[in-house]
């Protein structure tokens, strides 16, 4: 996934320039629409929830990440309760530890497992073992989709999971994976790379302080600032 994660990073690198950051935020002001106007509304509920596992506190959650899906959670839940509250507990658990995690500063490492061996994940955190973005997305397939897919999920996955922890992991849908791809096809080798692209960007960018500070500013994600 190397390969990939340059040329993203390169892409983010020749794409997000200072004039380019300062016109999206003005766009965010200017805009009423309802992604902007509900994001810190949203990330704000999230927040008081924490820690929450009864199954009607993650129906809201999930009705908030569909609002800003084209299309309605027939899926989501339909697994018996003891299986939902055994998804629920495991995000619950990854959400209490990673919950204040930034993209830019959690260390990274390689796999050295057999299931994806020499993959890139995160490195220990607060104790936590070394973890995947995969084993994120999985449980959150379970609960959205009734079965994950790491390929075909991810516009709803990952806003869930930015909800949850909002400064580890961007948005990934179509408008973004067709903004880097150039392509609407969207797969978990892509937004792997995305992933740790940002992260690289982040830290080497000199339009990172930038983003930074305007993040600060406006009480917003740096990520959800460069989505």
């Amino acid at each position: 996934m190397k390969d990939i994660k340059g040329r993203i990073l390169l892409k983010l690198n020749n794409t997000l320039t200072n004039n380019a950051v300062e016109t999206s935020v003005n766009r965010f002001r200017s805009q009423n629409n309802w992604y902007n106007l509900t994001y810190r509304r949203f990330i704000e509920r999230f927040n008081e929830t924490r820690g929450e596992t009864h199954i009607g506190v993650w129906v809201e959650r999930v009705a908030l990440v569909y609002s800003w899906l084209p299309k309605i959670p027939l899926s989501s839940f339909n697994r018996s309760t003891d299986d939902l509250e055994k998804i629920i507990s495991c995000l619950n658990e990854l959400e209490l530890i990673f919950f204040d995690a930034n993209l830019s500063s959690i260390g990274n490492t390689a796999y050295h497992g057999p299931k994806y061996h020499g993959e890139t994940i995160f490195a220990s955190y607060k104790g936590y073992y070394d973890v995947a973005i995969r084993e994120f997305l999985s449980p959150a397939g379970y609960l959205l989709h009734n079965k994950p897919s790491l390929d075909t999920q991810l516009s709803s996955t990952t806003k869930l999971l930015h909800f949850i922890c909002p400064r580890l992991f961007p948005i990934f849908d179509s408008k973004v994976c067709n903004q880097l791809y150039g392509t609407t096809n969207q797969t978990y080798k892509k937004y792997h790379a995305y992933v740790f692209a940002v992260q690289e960007f982040l830290n080497i960018s000199e339009v990172s302080p930038y983003i930074f500070n305007i993040a600060k500013k406006m009480d917003l994600s740096p990520l959800y600032i460069i989505d």
